[in-house]
C-alpha cells in the first residue's frame, strides 16, 4: 500500500519538486551514515507511517528504523535539497 506525504503542482520543472508535507509528516535526507544532508537517501516519518512490510520482519527491520527517537520509513529513494529548502 502507498500512502501520501506531501502534494503539489506539477510543472515544468527538469526535476518535479517533492511538494508540500501533510500535517505532521516529516522527511529528511541521509548519506550511507544515516547523517542528515543536502542530498541523499529520503526517509519520511510521520501519523500514516505504517507499522510494516505484511510477513517480512527482514525487510521491515531493515527498511522501518528509529532515528533520533522517531520512527522513520528508508524509501531507497534520492533527493537533494536546493538552496531555497525545496526537496527535488
Amino acid at each position: 500500500m502507498t500512502c501520501v506525504i506531501s502534494f503539489g503542482e506539477l510543472n515544468d520543472h527538469d526535476e518535479p519538486p517533492f511538494g508540500d508535507l501533510i500535517p505532521g509528516a516529516r522527511v529528511i535526507l541521509v548519506d550511507d551514515t544515516l547523517h542528515e544532508c543536502d542530498h541523499g537517501e529520503v526517509m519520511i516519518s510521520g501519523p500514516g507511517l505504517a507499522a510494516g512490510n505484511l510477513n517480512n520482519p527482514e525487510l521491515t527491520a531493515r527498511k522501518f528504523i528509529q532515528w533520533n527517537r522517531k520512527r522513520f520509513y528508508r524509501t531507497g529513494d534520492l533527493a537533494r535539497r536546493t538552496k531555497s529548502s525545496e526537496l527535488l
